[in-house]
């Protein structure tokens, strides 16, 4: 039955789930992606297909809804980026709060047509879970649980 299965790779995060809940474990991600390129796990996190993950911990195995899931933590290696320099990318040093009060600062890196590059249109065309750069990690946000965003540059 290996012909059916489907090629991922684990990926150590630590999970943050609402009500303050943390897991430790091991998530699995494609290997390759939706453009070709390698599979993250935010490509898994943003199918609408799938509504549970399997997270391996060290107490065993848990499946965890997606819809409560706030923030995944990672290494950056793990979640490459897929940021083209152009005209177009812009990145922004931003915080975060969210709901419960949980503050993280981090910057945002996208790309969007000219006419659409404040944080406020991608917030509201970003898929369900965003990337945040962190100081030596990625955070991938819920943004079901994003409750005010500042630009720390002041600029919108």
């Amino acid at each position: 039955m290996k012909m059916f299965q489907v090629p991922q790779r684990e990926v150590q995060v630590q999970v943050l789930l609402e009500g303050g809940e943390g897991l430790e474990g091991t998530l699995y991600a494609p290997t390759a992606g939706p453009t070709g390129g390698p599979g993250r796990l935010s490509d898994r996190l943003n199918d609408e297909d799938e509504i549970f993950l399997p997270l391996i911990s060290s107490d065993g195995a848990h499946l965890l809804s997606k819809n409560w899931i706030m923030t995944i933590r990672l290494k950056p290696e793990e979640e490459e980026l897929e940021i083209q320099e152009s005209d177009q990318a812009k990145e922004c040093a931003v915080e975060m709060v969210l709901k419960g009060g949980i503050s993280l600062n981090g910057r945002l890196k996208y790309t969007m047509p000219v006419e659409k590059r404040r944080v406020l249109d991608y917030l509201n065309a970003t898929p369900h879970f965003l990337p945040v750069v962190e100081e030596g990690q990625v955070t991938l946000v819920n943004r079901s649980f994003l409750v005010r965003i500042r630009d720390l540059a002041g600029a919108g």
